[in-house]
């Protein structure tokens, strides 16, 4: 299993675990969020780099919201299977104890490291 398939199986199986949750929409929401972090790091250092102009921030608000709802549904659209996604949390499930501690920490490194390069990266941008 690759590693995103992993961390989608890892997330899945948290959210079910909740109760009173939309484990789907926790998963997507998630990701989402994770690829927002990711796509604005690459974005600000192709900035630095290439020096080209800023075009987010004439941008107006309305449109950065219909922007996020409309990557929200088509990240759904193209990425959600539940039976895939229910396999993926099944294989994670079944893990040994070692390797299900180390995928923890994987996917929250993965998770949180992508923020937290978003905001290492604005120290690079801005300086």
């Amino acid at each position: 299993m690759g590693f995103y398939n992993y961390v989608i199986g890892r997330l899945y199986s948290w959210a079910v675990k909740k109760k009173n949750g939309t484990p789907i929409a926790n998963v997507v929401f998630t990701m989402c969020i994770v690829h927002y972090f990711q796509m604005f790091t690459i974005y600000m250092i192709l900035r630095k780099i290439f020096n080209f102009p800023d075009f987010i921030l004439g941008v107006n608000r309305l449109y950065v919201g219909l922007l996020i709802v409309g990557f929200f549904v088509v990240y759904y659209l193209l990425f959600f299977n539940k039976n895939k996604w229910e396999f993926y949390a099944k294989q994670v499930e079944q893990e040994e104890l070692r390797k299900g501690k180390t995928g923890n920490f994987l996917v929250l490194l993965y998770l949180i490291g992508s923020i937290l390069l978003f905001f290492i990266s604005l120290s690079f941008v801005f300086a």
